[in-house]
């Protein structure tokens, strides 16, 4: 029974749209009621396991013949299947696939007329112990039969078929038709009126049958129910899983349709615009409806010109209809929202004319855009058209603070526009345009000179709406109103109020100074800089340079050092003779440095030193000059420059970090010895200096460096127990294993590293620390512990100097997982570091290696090239001669890939497997064969069968001994050998000998028996759930089988498979020569063929 074209029927509710919202109300969609048909034939699945597990597993040569029956049976071929059944319950009679094999064996006569066979067939089944499927296939038949007539016209029956449905699957609830029975229940209910009852039995069906063909059919169902049962939320789930699980059911329409409508309805126009965009290019029929649809949603998701242009096409292209006007009307608020007047424009004054329900919504909108536009005298043209027909309607209020914004626009009428807008006061006290008409009324009464009456109305408004919008232009109002009035401490007072809140206000005065003096103090610095940046344009004298330092060091603080370089230098500039030009000097040296112009900080440093050297900052000018040579690597300078700061002062308290700097010059030249003596000295004389850990942690680090392990891990010891900041804590307690490490306490250091590590993520030198405990992991053989390291180390620290001792080991520990592209990375980076010639030729081979692991055969002989070119003589030369040939042998390139076997069983020796000894030489047969060299390929795949008996590639050997005989003409030979490899397993060679074998057959001229091995390739290896590796002898098995059927004057079957080899595998180089006997032959039925399960 063929299935029919699905039926829909579909009813609109169209809502008005209300005054306030000018947008088309969207129409709500009814449930979709759909008819359904269904076929009737017997569904059998040629799939493993079977619908009752059998108490003991089958044989592998049973399930292989099996397959193959059943493949047979569901092309159709009924009498080869026939004698595959027999065949298989006479060489199996009590495996447990017999009974299903004696079922099916029924089910073939019967196609074959065969009744008595059947019968026996049957009979014999049952005897067997077969399932009972039969009365659950009645019951179901029955429920079924029952809904189908009442879905042919006799609704009556609904019930009967809901009654009979019910019983079905209340008795076999394991059925493999229980979901589509409960989807028809469901169906029935629905249709007796029975509606919650309906969603249980869908929502019980979905719950229970996930993967039930007719899910997608019940959560539509259930969707559309739940719309109508007004459940929203529950509905939108079921529609938007439809939506998510089935984007191409033929429902896909209607589904996408009803989310846009609960979409919008949640305010989720975004949503809404999604599911709706699409589907205007699906059914041209039903565009005005998306249109609509579309249409709101986009002005609700802010898009508006994109709206405008959907409800432009509706009132253009549907003007007939009822909606028409809204549509026009919800174009032109789209097109005003988009910045569009001049689109909007035209909609308007058409429905102005027309006197329909929107003439004075469109009269508002046209006056407004008149009065944009700078035409006031259209714009009130426009109100008075319409004004007497608002009279005592909800839109008049808005249509006369429309027209007093007309007359205000007019110079010489702004008394009769201030009249009207204290009318509008008085008239309307709770209108929504309240706020529109004080703020307007108070600049009016300001303008009319009558500041009072301007405060009085701008009081009132701020008292009201003190965040509206208009709340800043009303506190401008107010303030020119003290001044008119002469209150100047109220004009002061509200001019501050703005100021605060808008810092580009151009008031400023001395108060401004304190004021951020104050923000200071609080490390306010941002609050600072914005009162300071109005106030110094407005400030004399000393007050300028005050307020120029707190800006400058404020700016500093806001991490802005480049512009607070330039103030503080300015200040010197205008003001060299100023009590703190020189501190003014420093804090531009500061910034400059922050600013990372060290060039400018040294310049100012040294005109300094040069210009002040004995001045009351003269030990803090000689040690930034300090500071600055050593970082430009004028280290004698620097040490030079620390000394005059040292001298300048000899008790303050920059000499300990003048000696401090003075070990890190030393230490930087290269003079270790000197930079402990300037260290030490500090560490004698100045032990309650804060520049104390910081000596002992460099003194430590020196020492380690030089081989003092002990003396190092003393002075770190010792450092640690003084306060410091946290990156020096850390640098310090890394020092301490270094220290262990050196001396031998690897099992010490390893803990205290791993403890560092968790505290110190944003420890500057962290890679140095994962470095260096991955080494103290694996000296201790904590091996696993050292990957995770390096790991971390890498993923961190990709650019790091201590990444690339780390890279080969990450490519080995990713290799062991199977990461073929994490470690092909790894080994790539480890080939890109200078490190080791010996690690690089090593990961040359390995990165060679992911290829071929990756099966990328032709990226793979170009690294094992590479390997062969950097190290031709290297130690794994040999294999990499061998795995370039396997690599190029991949690829089809035999004549080359024979000469590098060639090369490698040349330096056998030097292989470092038998594998790749066996390799080389079943390769070498098997390119031998490819340029059908047949002796030569039989000797070397014979001497491999003879050396390396028991080799993983003897069967291949084994396979090219066979083809090569086959070549030779020795066929009975060829054939015992390709059974014997068919028969040893489940493998892709054993697919490949059986398909040799079919082929044979073929040539011998035994076609019958030809078909049924072609038949056991090609389903007897699981078919469509067979690895990628069975399926080009799948496909040629299934091209064969064809062309046997052809000479058996099967046209049917042989339609059939053509067209199953096309379609299972579309890249297969037998699909076009199946296309061209199709064009012969004619296409295949449509009709689906029973299927065997």
């Amino acid at each position: 029974m063929q299935l029919t074209k699905q039926h829909l029927r579909m009813r609109y509710n169209f809502l008005a749209c209300a005054d306030t919202e000018r947008l088309f109300v969207l129409p709500r969609m009814c449930r979709l009621h759909q008819r359904v048909l269904l076929t009737v034939a017997v569904a059998i699945l040629a799939s493993f396991p079977l619908a009752a597990e059998p108490e003991k597993p089958s044989t592998e040569p049973a399930r292989s013949a099996y397959a193959s029956a059943a493949a047979l049976q569901n092309r159709e071929a009924w009498d080869l299947a026939s004698e595959e059944w027999t065949s298989l319950i006479e060489l199996f009679p009590n495996d447990p696939l017999a009974a299903k094999a004696r079922y099916y064996l029924g089910i073939c006569e019967l196609k074959l007329n065969k009744i008595d066979r059947a019968r026996a067939a049957f009979a014999a089944a049952i005897k067997a112990g077969g399932d009972e499927t039969t009365l659950g296939d009645a019951r179901w038949e029955l429920g079924r039969s029952t809904f189908l007539e009442a879905e042919s016209g006799k609704r009556e029956l609904y019930a009967a078929a809901a009654t009979a449905l019910e019983d079905f699957i209340a008795k076999h609830p394991q059925h493999s038709h229980i979901s589509d029975a409960l989807y028809f229940d469901g169906e029935s209910l629905w249709q007796s009126d029975k509606k919650e009852k309906a969603i249980e039995v869908w929502s019980g069906m979905i719950q229970k049958s996930p993967q039930a063909s007719r899910l997608p059919d019940a959560l539509y169902s259930l969707g559309v129910g739940l719309a109508e049962l007004k459940k929203p939320k529950e509905a939108s789930a079921a529609l938007s899983r439809h939506a998510r699980e089935f984007p191409e059911h033929r429902l896909a329409f209607d589904v996408a349709m009803w989310r846009a409508d609960l979409a919008v309805e949640a305010g989720l126009p975004a949503d809404a615009l999604k599911l709706l965009e699409p589907l205007l290019k699906i059914e041209p029929e039903r565009r005005a409806d998306v249109l609509l649809r579309l249409g709101q949603a986009r002005f609700a998701a802010g898009q508006h010109a994109l709206a405008a242009e959907a409800f432009e096409q509706v009132a253009r292209d549907y003007s007939g209809s009822q909606f028409a006007s809204q549509a026009a009307m919800s174009a032109a608020t789209s097109q005003l929202e988009a910045k569009q007047p001049e689109k909007a424009r035209p909609w308007l004054e058409g429905l102005i004319k027309t006197e329909g329900p929107h003439q004075l919504d469109a009269a508002h909108l046209l006056s407004t855009l008149e009065l944009d536009a700078g035409a006031p005298a259209k714009a009130i043209a426009a109100i008075d058209a319409v004004m007497p027909k608002a009279k005592g309607l909800p839109i008049e209020p808005r249509l006369m603070i429309d027209r007093a914004d007309a007359i205000w626009e007019i110079p010489d009428r702004r008394a009769e526009a201030l009249v009207a807008y204290e009318s509008f006061l008085t008239a309307y006290p709770l209108s929504p345009l309240l706020q529109q008409a004080l703020s307007m009324a108070a600049l009016g009464q300001l303008e009319m000179k009558k500041p009072e009456l301007a405060i009085e109305r701008a009081d009132t408004f701020l008292k009201q709406f003190a965040s509206d919008k208009l709340a800043v232009d009303v506190g401008r109002i107010r303030a020119e109103a003290f001044f008119a009035k002469g209150d100047f401490q109220g004009a002061v007072t509200a001019y501050a109020s703005l100021s605060a809140a808008h810092p580009a206000a151009p008031q400023r005065s001395t108060w401004m100074l304190r004021q951020a003096a104050a923000l200071v103090t609080f490390k306010q610095w941002k609050e600072a800089h914005e009162v300071l940046v109005q106030a110094i344009p407005g400030l004399t004298g000393d007050d300028v340079g005050e307020a120029m330092l707190l800006d400058a060091s404020s700016l500093l603080e806001l991490g802005k050092p480049k512009e607070a370089a330039l103030l503080a230098e300015a200040i010197v500039t205008k003001m060299p003779a100023w009590s703190r030009a020189d501190e003014s000097l420093l804090l531009a040296i500061r910034a400059s440095r922050q600013a990372g112009d060290d060039a400018a900080a040294m310049v100012l440093a040294e005109r300094m030193v040069a210009t002040r050297p004995d001045g009351p900052r003269a030990d803090t000018a000689w040690y930034r000059v300090g500071e600055l040579r050593q970082k430009a690597g004028k280290l004698d300078a620097a040490i030079e420059a620390f000394a005059r700061s040292q001298k300048a002062k000899p008790n303050g308290p920059r000499v300990p970090w003048a000696l401090l700097a003075t070990g890190w010059a030393h230490d930087t030249a290269g003079r270790p010895a000197d930079a402990i003596k300037s260290w030490s000295e500090l560490i004698d004389s100045y032990s309650t200096s804060e520049a104390m850990a910081e000596a002992l942690r460099a003194r430590g680090d020196a020492r380690q460096r030089t081989g003092d392990f002990k003396g190092g891990l003393l002075d770190a010891r010792k450092a640690l127990e003084l306060p410091m900041e946290d990156q020096s804590k850390l640098e310090t307690r890394f020092l301490e294993s270094l220290c262990l490490i050196g001396d031998g306490q690897s099992q010490v250091a390893v803990p205290l590293l791993e403890k560092l590590v968790l505290d110190g993520q944003n420890f500057a030198a962290l890679d140095r620390v994962l470095s260096e405990l991955a080494w103290a992991q694996k000296a201790i053989g904590k091996t696993a512990e050292a990957a995770a390291t390096r790991k971390q180390l890498l993923e961190r620290f990709p650019k790091s100097s201590r990444a690339a001792e780390a890279w080969f080991e990450t490519g080995e520990a990713a290799w062991e997982e199977k990461s073929w592209d994490t470690a092909a990375a790894a080994y790539t980076a480890a080939i890109a570091s200078p490190d080791s010639a010996a690690i690089a030729n090593q990961a040359r081979h390995k990165f060679a290696w992911t290829s071929v692991m990756k099966k990328d055969y032709a990226a793979a002989a170009k690294g094992f090239q590479s390997q062969l070119t950097a190290a031709p003589k290297g130690p794994l030369a040999a294999d990499a001669r061998c795995m370039l040939g396997e690599s190029l042998f991949k690829t089809g390139a035999y004549a080359p890939a024979e000469v590098a076997f060639r090369e490698a069983i040349a330096e056998e020796k030097q292989l470092s497997s038998d594998d790749l000894r066996a390799l080389s030489l079943v390769r070498s047969s098997e390119c031998a064969a490819q340029q059908q060299r047949w002796d030569e390929s039989l000797v070397a795949a014979e001497q491999l069968i003879s050396r390396f008996p028991m080799s993983t590639y003897a069967p291949l050997a084994r396979y090219a001994s066979a083809w090569a005989n086959q070549n030779l003409g020795k066929l009975d030979q060829s054939l015992v050998a390709y059974r014997a490899l068919a028969d040893s397993g489940r493998t892709a060679l054993a697919a490949r000998s059986r398909l040799m074998e079919g082929e044979i057959l073929f040539e011998q001229g035994k076609h019958r028996e030809a078909v049924k091995t072609f038949f056991k390739v090609a389903y007897g290896f699981g078919e469509r759930a067979a690895p990628a590796e069975y399926h080009p002898w799948q496909a040629q098995a299934t091209f064969e089988s064809a062309r046997c059927f052809e000479v058996l004057e099967k046209q049917d079957q042989a339609r059939l498979l053509y067209q199953e080899l096309i379609d299972r595998y579309p890249q297969s180089q037998q699909v076009s020569a199946a296309k061209k006997r199709l064009d012969i032959l004619g296409k295949p039925k449509t009709t689906s063929p029973p299927r065997a399960k």
